[in-house]
């Protein structure tokens, strides 16, 4: 059973300083005082992106279409003959997209852009056009990775979950099943992305908040029916930005790939066997991971394993520059190739560090024998010791630990790539610039999964190659996917992870945890004890602005094609009982039944796209044997 405990840190702090100075230039650029209609001053400040061409294009089959960014007018995006590009549908652009082209603004047009800047890109020169009876600066083109299809599916089932059961036929979901939920929706929050795992573009960002949910972080008053939470209603904005993009969460058991990878990489005297490891992965067995992390075997005297963990979790695509400074710690650009002064950065994943004097620093991997011994005889729930006890937490992936759905993918494509003895080609990325979709630069720099043992990778994708099967965490989602438990147990193209991060108030019901958490309040104001007994009361505090999440990442497989496809999600209430949705672990990974209901699409097609081109095939060879 999977037991980490939830820390939640708020994100999106994409240089708003900067945007805030972009958007007054740009706006001032653009849009005269005089003889301007307030709508069209404020125009420019609300989306500076609005009278600034430089096409941004997404690829939809053989044909590209245009983003609009001027309202409904993109006439200045144009193909290589000089014909207007359709203008993508709403349903195929990412909730909080505005964001993203904020971000994204500094690298579409830097300072200078113009004649250099289209010849640096490669980009055909385009005939001058005029806003207010003058030329506007043109910007370099950027391709979003987003596939239209994609997109469309993702979106559906993130609506659906949230409570919108009009979208719920068209994810193929049954949306009455989470009737006794509040709202009926199965969860309050999701985002789910999906990646290709060759080329590590971003195919889709499906996000979506259940009104309850919008609510209390818009800091509006709570809709009727909504349950009360300890948590206030206050404006929240890194809360509702687009969740498949910006959200963070503790890990949770999906480091179980890290700890995996480092107990393969273990002398064999030290490491559990392969079949061992496969079954621990597909039961999510913590407790046994961490006996052999800590080195039961040895008496729990230190055999290497928390070093070599470190090691697995840099590797994999943790952890990346966090020893600089903290603000880049674990974070990467939205481009394939982002220039320097590119803003547009987000969260990865964290492990194994701790904070330290403008930076973050690996925490310590040595250990006292007799603590770990204790901790084993109380499963690994109760450790003692500062250094110790964050090793420790670290190891159920909570603690410092935090991942974004984007770093959960690059891990998953890492492996991927060294199953198939590949080395990885780029990071995770939503755009490139100027020379189009999927385009690299000699000399591009090639990261190291091929630092990762092909067998190694292939052990653990094939442990996960069980979770949606019998007794797997993840077989009940898939039975209520795709119908069957025969159907589950006979899916081999499927690898896949739930996380559960620990939520220590699900005893209670949602009314019962306000009160409890008042309770706590109360305490800490009178508190005249001992400073230990007061930071002990402030930590069982800081657990009531915790939510209650769950993750699901997976790599699904057809043919030479792959896609990873991430789901985090925050639980929902039961209105009936006034509990939690999957208490303690048990019952359904409504994150699973999401990220699962997008991959049966997505093989569907797939399925569909070979038989089509089978049966052409076919008529065109018979045809050519007639004649």
């Amino acid at each position: 059973m999977n037991t980490d405990m939830p820390w939640v840190t708020s994100l999106r702090t994409i240089a708003i300083a900067a945007t805030v100075v972009m958007t007054g230039a740009l706006s001032y650029a653009l849009f005269t005082r005089e003889n301007k209609a307030v709508e069209q001053q404020h125009a420019g400040r609300a989306n500076p992106w609005r009278g600034i061409p430089g096409c941004v294009v997404m690829d939809a089959a053989a044909s590209q279409i245009a983003v609009p960014l001027d309202g409904k007018n993109n006439s200045h995006c144009r193909d290589a003959s000089g014909n207007p590009l359709p203008v993508a549908s709403p349903a195929t652009i990412p909730p909080g997209i505005d964001e993203l082209r904020l971000a994204l603004d500094t690298v579409r047009r830097p300072p200078g852009a113009g004649e250099a800047l289209r010849a640096a890109s490669n980009a055909k020169p385009q005939a001058a056009i005029t806003h207010a009876g003058r030329v506007i600066a043109q910007g370099q083109p950027i391709h979003i990775t987003i596939q239209p299809d994609a997109q469309i599916a993702a979106q559906a089932i993130a609506d659906c979950v949230t409570g919108n059961t009009r979208a719920c036929a068209t994810s193929q979901l049954d949306g009455p099943a989470w009737k006794d939920h509040y709202e009926g929706a199965a969860v309050r929050m999701i985002g789910l992305l999906v990646m290709d795992a060759i080329t590590h573009q971003i195919e889709a960002l499906g996000s979506a908040l259940s009104p309850c949910y919008t609510a209390l972080h818009s800091g509006k008053p709570l809709p009727t029916g909504c349950p009360t939470l300890p948590v206030s209603a206050a404006y929240r904005p890194h809360r509702l930005s687009n969740r498949a993009l910006h959200a963070e969460a503790m890990p949770g058991s999906l480091i179980k790939l890290i700890l995996a990878l480092a107990l393969l990489r273990a002398p064999s005297q030290y490491r559990p066997g392969d079949e061992q490891l496969r079954d621990w992965l597909r039961r999510s067995d913590s407790v046994a991971f961490l006996d052999a992390l800590f080195c039961k075997s040895q008496d729990f005297r230190n055999c290497g394993h928390t070093a070599r963990a470190l090691v697995a979790a840099r590797d994999l695509g943790w952890n990346s520059d966090c020893a600089r400074t903290a603000s880049t710690c674990a974070r990467f650009g939205l481009f394939a190739k982002p220039p320097s002064a590119s803003g547009a950065q987000i969260h990865a994943a964290r492990i194994f560090h701790q904070p330290a004097k403008n930076a973050w620093q690996p925490v310590s991997s040595s250990y006292p024998a007799a603590l770990a011994r204790e901790c084993a005889a109380w499963a690994w729930h109760r450790c003692d010791g500062a250094q110790y006890a964050s090793l420790s937490a670290e190891a159920w992936g909570q603690g410092n630990a935090l991942a974004s759905p984007a770093g959960i993918a690059a891990m998953f494509s890492t492996l991927a790539a060294a199953a198939r003895n590949e080395g990885v080609r780029a990071l995770p990325h939503v755009a490139v610039a100027g020379h189009g979709p999927g385009a690299r630069d000699e000399g591009e720099p090639v990261y190291p999964s091929h630092a990762i043992n092909q067998k190694h990778a292939q052990i653990i994708l094939e442990g996960l190659a069980r979770t949606h099967r019998a007794d797997g965490t993840a077989h009940s989602a898939c039975v209520k996917v795709f119908g069957s438990a025969h159907a589950c147990n006979s899916i081999d193209w499927l690898h896949g992870k739930t996380g559960t991060p620990v939520f220590a108030q699900e005893r209670f019901t949602a009314a019962a945890r306000v009160a409890h958490c008042q309770q706590l309040a109360g305490k800490i104001a009178a508190h005249q004890g001992s400073t230990e007994s007061r930071r002990k009361l402030i930590a069982l505090h800081s657990h009531c602005a915790m939510a209650p999440y769950k993750w699901y990442a997976a790599l699904v497989t057809h043919g030479r094609k792959a896609k990873v496809v991430v789901a985090l999600v925050e639980r929902n209430y039961n209105a009936r009982t006034g509990m939690v949705d999957a208490l303690q672990d048990h019952g359904t990974n409504l994150a699973a039944v999401a990220a699962m209901a997008w991959a049966r699409q997505w093989r569907e097609q797939q399925n569909r796209a070979a038989y089509i081109t089978t049966a052409t095939t076919t008529t065109k060879e018979h045809h050519h044997a007639a004649a």
